[in-house]
């Protein structure tokens, strides 16, 4: 996949007040892995940074809400080792307040593409937090089939606690179904296997919503 859309050859951030950028590759625009990170928090689709294992950035690439697909070999090779920053856009078929609109932490396509493209870290950016997976010291012990399957069983104990707490009248329907809830309680309890964190962002009032 070649440079595409009307940033083809420039090299400033993307400006999403401006407009989205058609999905693609598209050059480095010079930004450190904090301030990329600040640069995609309100972006409407996936949008991700590749750095290599020195920290310099390699490549931007814009998704669509679901995803970010086409990397260039090149780029998936100048990765290993390095660092994938992308943005987990909100749920923009529910308004403003409902807990089904946040995004979340990582899904298996996450942890898949880090084991394969032999990541060091890969930091997922919404608008409420950020968060930070990171490969052990000791390497990753699971393999995609393995990082799938348990992703699945801890999908389906979560599925069942929130459905026990909606049961008992502790949370909404609404937030039993929340893909960015049942997400972040997937890799609370997923996250054994890596160095895993997150960190909560403070909004201020005139920031996008």
């Amino acid at each position: 996949m070649s440079d595409v859309g009307p940033f083809r050859r420039g090299t400033s951030p993307f400006d999403f007040t401006a407009g989205v950028p058609r999905p693609g590759r598209y050059p480095p625009d010079g930004l450190d892995v904090p301030e990329a990170i600040e640069a995609i928090r309100f972006a409407p689709v996936e949008v991700g940074y590749g750095f290599d294992a020195a920290g310099r950035q390699i490549f931007r690439q814009v998704g669509d809400a679901d995803g970010i697909s086409g990397f260039e070999r090149r780029d998936l090779t100048a990765l290993t080792n390095g660092t994938l920053v992308h943005s987990h856009p909100p749920y923009q078929e529910f308004p403003e307040g409902d807990p089904r609109r946040r995004a979340g932490s990582f899904s298996p396509l996450d942890l898949v593409f880090m084991y394969e493209t032999e990541l060091l870290e890969v930091i997922a950016v919404t608008r409420e937090r950020t968060y930070f997976l990171r490969r052990r010291r000791e390497g990753l012990f699971l393999d995609p089939g393995q990082i799938q399957a348990d992703y699945a069983r801890y999908r389906r104990r979560v599925e069942r606690q929130l459905m026990v707490m909606l049961a008992r009248g502790i949370i909404s329907r609404e937030e039993a179904e929340a893909q960015g809830r049942l997400a972040d309680e997937i890799m609370d309890r997923f996250s054994d296997a890596f160095e895993y964190r997150w960190e909560e962002v403070r909004l201020d009032d005139d920031q996008p919503k």
